[in-house]
């Protein structure tokens, strides 16, 4: 594993850790969705950063007046850790490792459901309760469009890929008329 995957996962699993023995992991997983949000909607704090002219005390200065009282106190120290460190540009990594180990501890199970159209809240309701009955397990979908499929649907679980779309039948009937041709 190369040396900058390994820090992510590192501060990560550290911080989950953390937040266990805490009892605040839910709390904390909280705090770093909205400091995700915040590096997302407002670019220049990330931009602030990966500065590397701006000193570190200047850092946690600003995202310590930026962020106290918004997020709890063990998230606020592993960003002023991470800055200290000079890790801070490894933090959007970080958030997205933290966010597969909480989900995994949670067994909540991440969900692709790719239709050519988005599917209204019933639709998605229905899909949630066959998809958590099946997996016994708490699910999260994320919808997304795809022309391409040309109607029907795909539903990605972990590596296993559903797909009763109508491009894949399509292109069976298409492999099963060439190999009869070939006789």
């Amino acid at each position: 594993m190369h040396h900058s995957v390994k820090i992510p996962v590192r501060y990560a699993k550290a911080l989950m850790m953390a937040a266990k023995e805490a009892g605040r992991i839910d709390v904390v997983y909280d705090d770093l969705m909205h400091v995700s949000e915040l590096l997302e909607s407002v670019p220049e704090v990330m931009n602030l950063l990966n500065d590397p002219v701006i000193r570190s005390s200047i850092k946690i200065k600003i995202l310590k007046n930026f962020l106290e009282n918004k997020i709890t106190i063990e998230t606020l120290n592993l960003i002023i850790l991470l800055i200290s460190n000079k890790r801070e540009k490894h933090f959007p990594e970080i958030l997205k490792v933290f966010k597969v180990l909480y989900k995994h501890d949670k067994g909540i199970k991440e969900i692709t459901l790719k239709s050519t159209f988005a599917p209204d809240s019933e639709m998605t309701l229905r899909f949630e309760e066959l998809l958590r009955k099946n997996l016994k397990s708490d699910v999260e979908i994320t919808n997304v469009i795809d022309k391409s499929l040309i109607g029907g649907f795909t539903i990605r679980v972990d590596d296993l890929l559903y797909d009763a779309s109508v491009k894949t039948q399509l292109k069976r009937i298409k492999e099963k008329m060439t190999e009869k041709t070939d006789l």
